[in-house]
This record gives C-alpha cells, sequence and structure tokens, in this order.
C-alpha cells in the first residue's frame, strides 16, 4: 500500500462497524486476486454504501497526509472512503491507469462519481485525468459538480487559468459558494474579475441577484469599478454579501484600502458571524474608535 493508501485504510478499520470491516477486508481480497478488476470493482463499489454504513463519529477534523500537505475528508462520507480505498486496491492491478480510471468513472452512478471526484488528487496525482476532471465540470449535477469545485485540490494544482476561471464561474452561475474552493487565492487573476464583474452586469441588467460569495474571485485583481462594488456591498442589507465581502477583504489582505468603512462596519454589524470577520481585519485600537 502506499501511505496515503493505508491511511484510508486506517480511517476505514476505525471507524466501520464490525461487519462492515469483514466485508471490507473480503472485498480487498477480491481485488488483489482478481483477473478481472474492472467489473469486479464495479460490483463491490456498487455494495459499498450499504455494506460499509455510515460512521456515527464526526469528520470534522479527519485529513490524511498527502505528500507535504494535510487531505481533508471532512466533507467525505465513510463509503466514499471505501470507495477511493477499492479504487486504489484495483489500480494496484492494472497497467493503464488512465484508461481503468476514465472507465471507472463512467460506469459508476452518481454517488459513485462524487466519490470519484473527491479522491481525485489521490488517484491521480499526476493530473493525467485532467481532462475526466473538465467532462465532470459540464455536469448540471450539484452534488458532482460540487465535489469537484469544493474542498478538492485537484482543479487549483492542474488547470489552467482559463479553466479554473470557468469553474468558478459555473460555480457561482449555481450560486455554489466558493468560499471552500481550494487555491482560490492563489490561483484569482485579473481575467476572472474581468469576468465577475461582467457577471455581476449581466445580473444587474436582468434584476437577477448576485451570487454572495462572488467578492471571493472578484476582489485580488479587482479595479476601481470593482472596488468600489465591494465598498457598497460590505454595507449591503443582505448579511450574506457583507460577510463575503468583509472575508474577500481579509482574504486579499487588503485591509487598508477598506479601513474606513471596515472601522463603521464594526460599530454597526449585529451578525456575530461577520463581527468575527472583522475582528481580524481590525486592531483592537480600530475597533474602539
Amino acid at each position: 500500500m502506499t501511505p496515503t493508501h493505508s491511511a484510508l485504510w486506517q480511517i476505514l478499520t476505525e471507524y466501520t462497524s464490525e461487519t462492515g470491516l469483514i466485508w471490507l477486508q473480503d472485498a480487498v481480497n477480491r481485488l488483489q486476486a482478481s483477473d478481472d478488476p474492472e467489473n469486479d470493482l464495479g460490483f463491490l463499489s456498487g455494495m459499498a454504501r450499504r455494506k460499509v454504513g455510515s460512521a456515527s463519529s464526526s469528520w470534522n477534523t479527519l485529513t490524511i497526509q498527502y505528500e507535504t500537505e494535510e487531505f481533508s475528508l471532512a466533507h467525505w462520507d465513510l463509503p466514499e472512503v471505501a470507495r477511493v480505498f477499492l479504487l486504489g486496491t484495483a489500480l494496484a492491478r492494472v497497467s493503464d491507469r488512465v484508461t481503468f480510471l476514465q472507465t471507472a468513472y463512467r460506469m459508476g452512478d452518481e454517488l459513485e462519481r462524487v466519490a470519484f471526484m473527491k479522491g481525485l488528487l489521490l488517484l491521480d496525482p499526476q493530473g493525467q485525468c485532467l481532462e475526466l476532471a473538465i467532462e465532470n465540470g459540464r455536469t448540471n449535477s450539484i452534488p458532482l459538480f460540487s465535489a469537484l469545485a469544493l474542498y478538492n485540490p485537484y482543479p487549483a494544482q492542474f488547470y489552467t487559468e482559463a479553466q479554473f476561471n470557468q469553474l468558478i464561474l459555473k460555480a457561482l452561475f449555481l450560486d455554489i459558494s466558493i468560499e471552500t474552493t481550494l487555491g482560490l487565492e492563489t490561483r484569482a487573476n485579473p481575467e476572472l474579475s474581468r469576468m465577475c464583474l461582467d457577471f455581476i452586469h449581466e445580473r444587474q441588467a436582468a434584476k437577477r441577484n448576485l451570487p454572495l460569495s462572488i467578492w471571493l474571485a472578484l476582489l485580488p485583481h479587482a479595479h476601481d469599478e470593482g472596488q468600489d462594488l465591494l465598498r457598497l456591498h460590505l454595507a449591503d442589507p443582505h448579511p450574506g454579501h457583507r460577510y463575503y465581502a468583509s472575508l474577500a477583504v481579509q482574504r486579499s489582505g487588503t485591509q487598508e484600502t477598506y479601513q474606513e468603512i471596515l472601522q463603521c462596519r464594526w460599530k454597526q454589524e449585529t451578525d456575530p458571524k461577520i463581527r468575527e470577520v472583522l475582528e481580524r481585519l481590525l486592531l483592537p485600537s480600530d475597533r474602539l474608535q
């Protein structure tokens, strides 16, 4: 087993029931001896949710070590861990890993594909399945798209600038919060800010609500109009806009630009979640003014 594969197994042994673990060990043995890992994986993966069940413990802090980084499993469920583990086991039996992964993805149902996308970096650490990820990004399924766009390090690591920008814009179009899109701060770019501004103009012209989290993608490279819009939404009646606008300032490190309005917001803000962000933006002396 690779270190990553071993870490997944350790989690499964800790959180799976006794009967579920017996089934998992039998499944592993079958895959390790399989002459037809593709079909055996399809059969076993389909059974995993029923056999493994759900963990009773909280997943909020679960991580595994991946190379020099920690890979969070907080948004996974136990059958997803099992399915990615079984995929990794089957991969050891094949020579053409990319073709095998492509076939496994296309043979799976939606829940299996969600697990696949969540674990894509662990299954494909060299980015050889990039086109499969791009294909997945075209889906209209919110759970499947979210498995790629949220909490997932794969896009930030392997997407081109244009591909990453399109992923962000689609998330905003679907009204999916991009707060947990990994690598957004480092991959943000002037073209993404321009695209966000155009998107805001389109929504305003159609008299439609703006995506609440758009400020996270707009701000890092925003010009004057974008900065003015953010100032306006720091005091927006909708707490969601106030929260994400404040968070955008924090993440971009631009609090000096907005110091005056941040101080004003601190005096007026009643939402505890937004006040928490403002506390991180203002020095104690600023909050006393």
